[in-house]
């Protein structure tokens, strides 16, 4: 039974870095579109730097998953 909730649970982290992958893509676009538009906020500034890491540290550990027997 562990086997299957081992499973259950690497499907269910897999699905919820899959979410936060894609949100974190939107932000990054979205900070992009407040800059072209004449947004100089830090916060944007900020978002432009922070949204594209969680991206990838993501994107790392969708791989690391991927790799896992």
């Amino acid at each position: 039974m562990s086997t299957t909730n081992s499973a259950t649970s690497t499907s269910l982290r897999r699905n919820l870095i899959w979410i936060a992958t894609i949100i974190a893509v939107l932000l990054t676009v979205m900070a992009i579109y407040d800059i072209a538009n004449g947004e100089r906020n830090i916060s944007v500034w900020l978002s432009i730097v922070c949204w594209p890491i969680v991206a990838i540290l993501n994107a790392v550990q969708l791989y690391r998953l991927h790799r896992q027997p």
